[in-house]
């Protein structure tokens, strides 16, 4: 067995590293004494700008489902890993809102990292090499992972961040069994492909009724703006409500997930669903290829003898690597009368007059930009071969799921145009 000193820092690192704050549990017997906390424990750098690639994979999941509070990078140098067969060139802590925290150990190689990790027994409780060794009391079960150049441990009595870990990385190469979830019994799921449009729905909402189903579908529905180019993803969606008549709702519940990976093929999983708080708690995991190619799916979760309702409150992880959130143009959309308003000023158009107003540039060669207005199913396009100049072409399009009405302004009547249409103002 090696000297106090080594075990107490073990139990540390391997523990979520709690010991070393006045908050944390009381040490356990055979870690009192000799060794001082305030030499062992470096002061941390809070939220370091720049993250290793394992740690901010790490952290993304982390952030994504929920439970991150921050990032701390240690000083490996101020800690004593005597003992051990390789010293780390990185350590980071990444402290959770609820829960210990996650310890990352980086080497200098995946080479050198695996070679630690056969270092441990299977429980993590016992080190050794060349004959020596030593044993581990840990505050907390403690769970290890090996992902590349790096060996991620957590200690914790509370198995629901091990569970994502364990979903993120793989089966632990050493460390305590984890728990499965209490979920609800008689649950099951499956998926269809539809995008998520413009819409403020939650990523997971309780559904009760034929009537609350209906009431999701249309604000879905009414997120998308048609036009010519892109038309709503829905059709899998729409399809999918036939299995869902009021009748069903008589004892059972459906919870709808919104589920979006940056790879394709992507194989989303309900890893488990768990009743909290007078709520529930879902776990989403996904095997995910290698094209990049984002994947957009809405699961619909059947629930057996459940009762809820939109109100239902539902804290949803997602435990893999999510399709980031591009930025939002927060323009106000054109309308059929500020269009008349800009066309009624006189003078010559030019781009100045459009571009304070939500659009995409779907030209190819010609500057083209395209508004969904306000008035849904009015669609403009301003061509532009030169965007210091005048507009080449601004084009109103009235859009139907079947056809399209097209209204050049400047040559064709926009009032006839807008009266066929049927607009009202």
């Amino acid at each position: 067995m090696k000297n106090l000193l080594i075990i107490l820092l073990a139990a540390l690192c391997l523990s979520g590293c709690t010991a070393k704050s006045p908050e944390s549990p009381a040490l356990t017997e055979s870690e009192q004494g000799g060794a001082s906390l305030s030499d062992a424990v470096p002061e941390p750098s809070m939220n370091p700008s720049r993250l290793p690639e394992e740690v901010e994979k790490l952290q993304k999941m982390l952030s994504d489902a929920g439970v991150l509070d921050a990032v701390k990078r240690e000083d490996v140098g101020e800690y004593s890993f005597d003992g051990y067969e390789h010293t780390p060139v990185g350590f980071y802590t990444l402290k959770l809102k609820d829960d210990e925290p996650v310890c990352v150990k980086l080497y200098d190689s995946p080479e050198a990292a695996a070679d630690e990790a056969s270092n441990y027994g299977s429980d993590g409780s016992s080190y050794g090499y060349d004959g020596g060794g030593m044993v581990i009391d840990y505050l907390y079960p403690v769970h290890m992972w090996l992902s590349g150049d790096a060996i991620i441990e957590f200690g914790s009595a509370d198995d629901t961040v091990a569970r994502l870990l364990r979903n993120f990385y793989g089966e632990q190469f050493a460390g305590a069994e984890i728990s499965e979830l209490l979920a609800l019994s008689g649950f099951s799921f499956s998926d269809v492909s539809a995008s998520a449009g413009e819409t403020s729905l939650r990523d997971a909402e309780a559904i009760g009724s034929r009537a609350e189903l209906e009431d999701y579908y249309n604000s879905l529905k009414n997120s998308w703006y048609w036009s010519p180019y892109t038309e709503p993803q829905l059709s899998e969606f729409e399809a999918k409500m036939k299995d869902y008549p009021e009748e069903w709702f008589e004892n059972r519940s459906l919870v709808i997930v919104y589920a979006a990976s940056p790879s394709s093929p992507a194989d989303f999983t309900v890893a488990g669903v768990e009743a909290e708080n007078g709520g529930l708690k879902i776990i989403v995991t996904c095997e995910q290829g290698d094209d990049t190619a984002e994947v957009e799916k809405y699961i619909f979760i059947e629930l057996e003898g459940v009762s809820l309702g939109r109100e239902t409150p539902i804290t949803l992880i997602n435990s893999y690597d999510r399709a980031a959130t591009g930025e939002t143009d927060n323009r106000p959309r054109l309308s059929v009368e500020k269009l008349r308003e800009i066309i009624s000023e006189g003078g010559e158009l030019s781009l100045s007059d459009f571009e304070g107003y939500r659009s995409d540039d779907v030209g190819s060669g010609i500057y083209i930009l395209r508004y969904f207005l306000q008035d849904r199913g009015y669609l403009l396009l301003v061509g532009f071969q030169n965007p210091e100049g005048e507009p080449d072409y601004i084009r109103l399009v009235r859009v139907y799921e079947d056809r399209e009405d097209t209204c050049e302004i400047g040559t064709d009547d926009l009032d006839e145009f807008l009266s066929r249409n049927g607009y009202e103002g």
